[in-house]
């Protein structure tokens, strides 16, 4: 057996032999989440010095953690699929031979954060996510619709998901995350309500709308009895926030959107009859292709594919608003009888940079005004409501509107000069 030799003050020599290992090493027996403490300790051997305590984590090399005279150790698990320990007495400075542990498996991490929304709408897509576990390698979503049981909807190693709810009344959520076949404990969401779709329809589908040639249509609807909002816009920039009816009925002027690949984005938000909000979304992606003009010709209308592009007079090519008939010469032909009971206010002003709840944008008129259209920096708002909760409104004879997301979207751009036309009914006498 391996020895010191030892000489005392006489000349004498003895050997010290080697110590003697720990007789046990206690490790937990079930798998331990990450994270968490993984107790460690050995039995006691007579007249040790110290002990050695090492470490082997996923099949690694050995790595010592403690050395002393203690016959216990706390570790923490990490990012690990197991770890396995070993320790050796060391006496006389020699080290025995090492006992080791049994293999304890490591469970994944808990995703820390499940996100679904507060309430959904049946046919509407529901955004599914969760925080990523750096030891994971793939991730189990589960769903519990009307409390029908627990049943897997995915299984990769995304951290997000889409899903579709149908006739549910309830539904709830959780995911898990593995590594090489262990999964950790669930995430759980709270039960989330299903709306019936008619709560709040905008007609047609997600998708893409190809090379758009004419006006984009859409209607807006509800069975709950409340006033809808409407937030519409193009390319991510706010064009136009309006309260409306139901049954609201628009088309898009083609000639309003830009040339080029584009989306249009409507959101539409009511109160349900519960008194909850509900909302609904609808995306549609678009090309316009540009239009080019004949080097040479006479007075024509300018068409493409059969296909009116431009009209013959300038007034038919100027485009308005739907509800003012869509082009100049409808507008005027409907203002025509009205000329003596409408007011219009037109003016300009320039962008200060300043945007936020807290630094609205304000036109103040003589008349009380029904719409306030504002145009420019290639956007265009119309204002229309009167609930002073939203975004833009109409309050006495001034019209308001903000944006939190920039001064380009309240149109509000420093420098940029903003034009704006105002109906108001007038007195007839």
């Amino acid at each position: 057996m391996p020895s010191n030799l030892i000489v005392d003050s006489k000349g004498n020599i003895t050997a010290e032999t080697m110590p003697t290992p720990p007789t046990s090493i206690t490790v937990p027996t079930s798998s331990v989440p990450a994270g968490s403490t993984i107790a460690v300790s050995w039995s006691a051997v007579s007249g040790a010095a110290s002990y050695t305590l090492q470490r082997s984590v996923d099949g690694g090399s050995w790595q010592t953690i403690q050395n002393n005279a203690n016959t216990s150790y706390n570790d923490v698990a990490g990012a690990w699929t197991q770890v396995q320990y070993r320790v050796a007495t060391v006496k006389n400075d020699l080290t025995s031979a090492y006992i080791t542990s049994s293999v304890v498996t490591v469970l994944p991490y808990t995703i820390d954060t499940l996100k679904v929304p507060s309430q959904i709408m049946e046919e509407q897509n529901i955004p599914i996510s969760w925080s990523a576990v750096a030891m994971a390698t793939n991730y189990i979503l589960e769903r519990n619709a009307d409390s029908g049981g627990w049943e897997q909807i995915y299984s990769g190693a995304g951290t997000s998901y889409t899903d579709t709810p149908v006739e549910w009344t309830t539904v709830q959520y959780r995911v898990q995350a593995g590594a090489n076949g262990v999964y950790g404990a669930w995430n759980t969401s709270g039960s989330i309500p299903v709306i019936s779709a008619s709560a709040l329809v905008i007609s047609g589908k997600d998708g893409d709308l190809g090379t758009i040639v004419s006006d984009v249509p859409y209607t807006v609807s509800t069975d709950t009895g409340n006033p809808i909002t409407i937030i519409r816009k193009v390319n991510g920039v706010l064009v136009a926030t309006l309260t409306v009816e139901s049954g609201f009925a628009y088309s898009i002027p083609v000639m309003d959107l830009p040339t080029g690949s584009g989306t249009i984005e409507i959101t539409a938000n009511v109160k349900s009859t519960s008194g909850s909000p509900v909302s609904a979304t609808r995306t549609w992606t678009y090309t316009k292709t540009a239009i080019t003009f004949p080097s040479a010709g006479g007075v024509a209308a300018l068409t493409k594919n059969g296909q009116n592009i431009f009209p013959i007079t300038l007034p038919e090519a100027v485009r308005v608003p739907a509800v003012w008939g869509g082009s100049l010469d409808k507008a005027l032909e409907l203002l025509l009888p009205a000329v003596n009971s409408a007011v219009i206010s037109v003016g300009a002003y320039e962008g200060t940079g300043t945007f936020g709840v807290d630094n609205p944008n304000t036109l103040t008129f003589e008349d009380t005004p029904v719409v306030v259209t504002i145009y420019g920096g290639g956007q265009t708002l119309v204002i229309s409501s009167t609930d002073t909760s939203s975004t833009a409104y109409i309050d006495g004879n001034q019209a308001k509107w903000y944006s939190t997301e920039s001064a380009a979207a309240q149109m509000n751009t420093s420098g940029v000069t903003y034009s704006y036309v105002a109906v108001a009914k007038g007195v007839t006498g």
